[in-house]
């Protein structure tokens, strides 16, 4: 739990003190990361795979977001 409030707290830092589109992806990247791990961990302390699945699908719902998000910034800055 220490881990995850850390990397949070890193993330939101992150967020707040960056302008640059790709720094505030990395940061909130970071803050995904957090709760995948403390869904991975409370999945284990549970011993139950809700946590896991969770987290999966999680992180297939960040990948997106972020390639959508290159994508809008590759074409806005063409233009």
């Amino acid at each position: 739990l220490l881990l995850t409030s850390l990397l949070f707290v890193i993330g939101i830092y992150g967020i707040l003190s960056r302008r640059e589109g790709i720094s505030i992806i990395i940061s909130s990247e970071i803050i995904v990361n957090a709760a995948i791990i403390n869904f991975i961990s409370a999945a284990n302390f549970y011993s139950a795979l809700n946590g896991v699945s969770y987290a999966l699908i999680t992180l297939i719902m960040i990948v997106f977001e972020t390639v959508v998000f290159i994508a809008l910034m590759v074409v806005f800055s063409r233009t």
